[in-house]
């Protein structure tokens, strides 16, 4: 930041950190180090700030439209109708929770209820956000404005699991921190589609930190 001049910014944490037993010392190691505070948001924050990506574009216009982010500690589900979202929910099930072994047994079954309730089928269009959906996209060479089949997405899943974690970064050209994560993130993905009835997710690219951006260049103006 100080290279490139950076005046304005946030530092936001989300899932992991809040559930975090040593939070408040964490963020009070970084503050001493770097004079950075770090902001501790929920998870009705987070969806608002990922969701904020989708005003005023294409999506806006789509008339039934469920958004999924899978995080580390965390998934978020929201449900927009013209662009105004109608229902929302953060649930602690995430790519790490699920290597750690730390999903209740229950969390699925809420999200099951979730959608019963509040996705209607007809015409819907999943969209994902977040770095993993991203790499599935990548990895399958799909164009940008096309969408990932679910179909496609289930083989790529398990043709990752099937190379060693220590391997996937030579493999597939993943960052270290994406190997071991990349795997239950996709079968999150891949499950609420099944749950949805979706065949297919589109993915913009976007996510949490280009809401952040979207927020500070508003209150600019």
């Amino acid at each position: 930041m100080d290279v490139h001049g950076v005046v304005r910014f946030r530092s936001c944490a989300t899932s992991a950190l809040r559930t975090a037993e040593n939070r408040d010392h964490v963020i009070q190691l970084v503050a001493e180090a770097s004079g950075i505070e770090i902001e501790l948001i929920p998870g009705k924050e987070e969806a608002d700030l990922i969701l904020s990506n989708f005003a005023n574009n294409r999506w806006s216009e789509e008339s039934n439209l469920l958004c999924i982010d899978v995080g580390g500690g965390s998934t978020e589900l929201s449900v927009l109708k013209h662009g105004v979202c109608t229902a929302r929910k953060s649930f602690k099930l995430g790519a790490v929770r699920i290597l750690k072994d730390a999903v209740d047994a229950d969390e699925w079954k809420r999200i099951k209820k979730f959608i019963d309730k509040q996705v209607e089928r007809k015409d819907l269009i999943v969209v994902g956000t977040g770095g993993n959906i991203n790499r599935y996209h990548k990895v399958a060479r799909i164009k940008k404005s096309k969408p990932l089949p679910l179909e496609t997405l289930e083989k790529w899943v398990e043709r990752i699991k099937e190379v060693p974690i220590h391997e996937r970064s030579q493999t597939f050209g993943f960052k270290h921190n994406r190997s071991d994560v990349i795997v239950p993130a996709g079968v999150v993905y891949r499950s609420i589609m099944s749950l949805a009835g979706a065949e297919e997710i589109y993915v913009p690219k976007v996510g949490l930190s280009d809401g952040i951006i979207l927020q500070l260049a508003e209150a600019d103006q």
